[in-house]
């Protein structure tokens, strides 16, 4: 059968079967004119229009269908083989016109369905087709046009609306995605891509699972496949947010929303859904909560502020008044003993509430500290001598060798960096075991950093409590102990460490001990450094003279007359508002004035401002008391902290009596004996 199709044989259907008839060269000129006009006209039936076109030019159309477009004679130029068919819609434009030019150029068919307007200005769908022949030797171009508005109107609605969606859902940022799970075949849209930073160049061409896993971390695919489970088993709906790696390497936040289609067997099979990128949507909600922790934290250190000071006032009261036992002859030992732990237990106290300050301003960022060019050595040493007392009752030796560090100098501040030491070294002393040793050390590590150590041969800390080292309140269950504590000291330690740009870590095993370092960066020595002679005890002697103090506590004015009634060439006149202090140090000049930075009346920079501005009272040393602002640094003679030690206030008003004072020096009281 096909042979004959080969040969232009031509074939009936008669009683069920396929007979072949006349070839069609073997037919009339008669019986061809006829067959052609059958087939014209079958044609014609089915509301299709039929067109002849030559390259001089000419063409010919037949048929009703031409009728809907206009004038007969011009409408194949408009709508098909024209320079720029005016009736094709824009879009179809380009696709016209390089069906027609394959046709004419390369001898190809033509067939191509496109929109066009008619004469009402009504947009149709047209099926156009063609094809090439030869007559007498000349190319002759014939095809037919045919209206599927109906069936391209019914399928283009569909696409149109997918169009529509994919549309929309790219406008809001989001991407379109399949996920077949057994293959791990993945099916993005563009916008997929080029959310994660992918253009045409780079785009790749399948991605699956583990091209997925490029972009995501262990713990964020694992939310991934959480999801699916949750929705497969417990139909939950599938919505999940994780965060994905940019090409750039910027970490963006996305929610996914997905469809879920189990297998027969009801586990998972495929997903379909959406990613959206809210990435700023969670930068503004981690912006809200961070605020509302900051506003959180700045009202909670308010309050312990407030509470600190409220109870320091009754505690500076019953250490200071502690102090007038010291010479009392009367009292037997029994009595003393029992004083000292009165004393011992108002400082343990005392000390409790500094940290929880300190702790409370370091979280909202008010603990300031000034960094200058500190000699580790000295300070070590200092601090250590502090302690040397609580090493000895509890049998444990201080080690430090300091002999290649002593023109060494870290940037730090001297204040804070003597609280990191005392703490470190308080801890490892604390710790320990009876007999056992501490030993500070410094060292230095790369790009000019030092490093000061403090090894311990305590406890040591079990492995699975190392995370919680730095936990504020947190003792690590040494609360049930006898060692006295709050929980607090490696918190603050840390924080202002890191708050001074240096670094701190650990390294600790049970039953042997540990090794805590901090790290400062090494700085050249000041122009001008002097050397502090070795601590040797001297006898410090208060001359007479003339004390101005203001303070408006009825109660700290009363303590600090009875302490000074050892003293009868000290006169000491009170005042209870800076206003006053004015008056009274104009008018009766002090050698010395006293100043509680508290003191209500003016603030203490006005109350400083007006001193310095008067020649009566510019040279009058000032000397704090209490807690001092950091832009004071350096204008006062010293600073005292409460509750007064009267050793150290008398050895600093003894400086700031002798002749050509400089700005006093704080010590250590032990140092020095007072008459």
């Amino acid at each position: 059968m096909a042979r004959d199709l080969e040969n232009k044989r031509e074939f009936q259907l008669a009683g069920g079967h396929i007979i072949p008839t006349r070839p069609f060269d073997a037919r009339t000129p008669e019986e061809l004119a006829r067959q052609v006009e059958n087939l014209h006209n079958l044609y014609l039936d089915h509301y299709c229009g039929i067109w002849e076109w030559k390259p001089s030019g000419d063409s010919v159309v037949t048929g009703e269908f031409w009728d809907q477009f206009g004038a007969a004679d011009s409408v194949l130029e408009q709508l098909l083989c024209g320079d720029s068919p005016a009736l094709v819609h824009h879009e179809d434009l380009s696709a016209v016109q390089a069906a027609w030019s394959a046709l004419v150029g390369k001898q190809r068919r033509m067939d191509l369905t496109a929109r066009a307007f008619d004469r009402e200005g009504n947009l149709c769908w047209v099926r156009m087709w063609g094809r090439c022949a030869l007559e007498s030797g000349e190319k002759v171009f014939a095809g037919g046009c045919e209206d599927v508005t109906p069936q391209a109107a019914e399928q283009n609605y569909w696409r149109l609306q997918a169009e529509k969606i994919s549309s929309a859902i790219t406008a809001v940022g989001d991407g379109l995605w399949e996920w077949d799970i057994p293959s791990g075949r993945l099916i993005w849209s563009v916008g997929c891509f080029e959310a994660l930073g992918y253009t045409g160049e780079n785009m790749p061409e399948q991605p699956d699972a583990e091209f997925l896993r490029q972009h995501l971390d262990a713990e964020q695919f694992a939310r991934i496949e959480q999801a699916v489970q949750d929705n497969a088993q417990n139909k939950r709906p599938f919505v999940v947010e994780f965060q994905v790696r940019h090409l750039s390497g910027r970490l963006l936040w996305y929610r996914a929303r997905a469809h879920l289609r189990l297998d027969e067997n009801g586990q998972p099979e495929r997903i379909t859904g959406t990613t959206q990128d809210i990435t700023s949507t969670r930068q503004s909600q981690l912006l809200r909560q961070s605020e509302r922790e900051s506003r959180l934290a700045h009202t909670q250190a308010t309050l312990l502020s407030s509470l600190g000071h409220e109870l320091k006032t009754p505690l500076n009261a019953i250490l200071g008044y502690s102090q007038l036992f010291d010479h009392d002859q009367k009292l037997t030992p029994e009595q003393r003993e029992q004083i000292f732990e009165i004393r011992r237990a108002g400082k343990h106290l005392l000390h409790l509430v500094d940290d929880v300050m300190d702790l409370a301003r370091i979280d909202v960022e008010e603990l300031a500290t000034a960094v200058t060019a500190v000699n580790p050595a000295q300070l070590i040493r200092e601090s250590a001598a502090l302690l040397v007392p609580l090493a000895e009752a509890r049998k444990v030796t201080l080690e430090f060798d300091e002999a290649e560090w002593r023109q060494a100098y870290v940037g730090a501040d001297p204040v804070r960096l003597k609280q990191i030491v005392v703490n470190l070294v308080g801890n490892a002393v604390k710790y320990n075991v009876p007999g056992g040793r501490v030993a500070i050390s410094l060292s230095l590590q790369a790009k000019r950093v030092l490093r000061l150590s403090v090894m311990d041969t305590g406890i040591g800390i079990p492995t699975e409590l190392r995370d919680k080292v730095f936990e504020p309140f947190n003792r690590l269950g040494a609360e049930a102990g006898d060692v006295e504590g709050t929980g607090i000291g490696l918190a603050i330690t840390r924080r202002l460490t890191e708050g001074m740009g240096g670094s701190i870590d650990f390294e600790s095993h049970p039953g042997q001990g540990s090794v805590f370092w901090v790290d400062f960066p090494l700085v050249d020595a000041p122009p001008e450094t002097a050397a502090r002679a070795p601590g040797v005890e001297r006898v410090v002697r208060l001359p007479a003279c003339r004390l101005l103090y203001v303070d408006d506590k009825p109660a700290n004015a009363r303590l600090l007359e009875r302490l000074f009634r050892r003293f009868p060439q000290a006169e000491l006149e009170c005042v209870s508002d800076a206003v006053e202090a004015l008056f009274v140090a104009r008018t009766r000049p002090p050698d010395v004035l006293l100043l509680d930075t508290s003191a209500p009346g003016m603030s203490t920079e006005s109350l400083l401002e007006i001193l310095n501005a008067d020649e009566c009272t510019r040279g009058i040393p000032v000397v704090a008391l209490g807690a001092l602002a950091q832009q004071h640094d350096g204008q006062f003679a010293a600073q005292l902290g409460r509750p007064i030690e009267m050793p150290l206030l008398v050895s600093v008003l003894a400086r700031c009596l002798a002749p050509a004072a400089s700005p006093a020096t704080v010590v250590a009281a032990e140092e020095e004996s007072v008459v």
